[in-house]
């Protein structure tokens, strides 16, 4: 599974966790098959259309931040994630 993040300055903050093609964003479960092809998703934290490429799925997630947070979240890299289990995410803020 491949995760894009697309920052923004917000107050809320997020867990994120895989469990096979499931996305679990502070507990709450969303299965990406469900969304595979569907031009327009209403989710929270789920920012354009999930896509499957190559048999991996992938799906850009918002990433919050504070005010101060380093480049590395306001910039950051893919994550690629090949096994269940909690997201490492970029830091909130400083």
């Amino acid at each position: 599974m491949k995760i894009n993040l697309s920052p923004q300055e917000r107050p809320d903050r997020l867990e994120l966790c895989r469990q096979g093609d499931v996305l679990l964003f502070n507990g709450e479960a969303t299965d990406l098959r469900d969304l595979v092809g569907k031009e327009e998703i209403e989710h929270p934290w789920i920012a354009g259309p999930v896509r499957e490429v190559g048999g991996s799925l992938c799906v850009t997630v918002i990433l919050p931040h504070g005010p101060d947070a380093p480049l590395d979240t306001r910039y950051p890299s893919a994550i690629e994630l090949t096994e269940d289990g909690n997201v490492p995410l970029p830091a909130f803020s400083r």
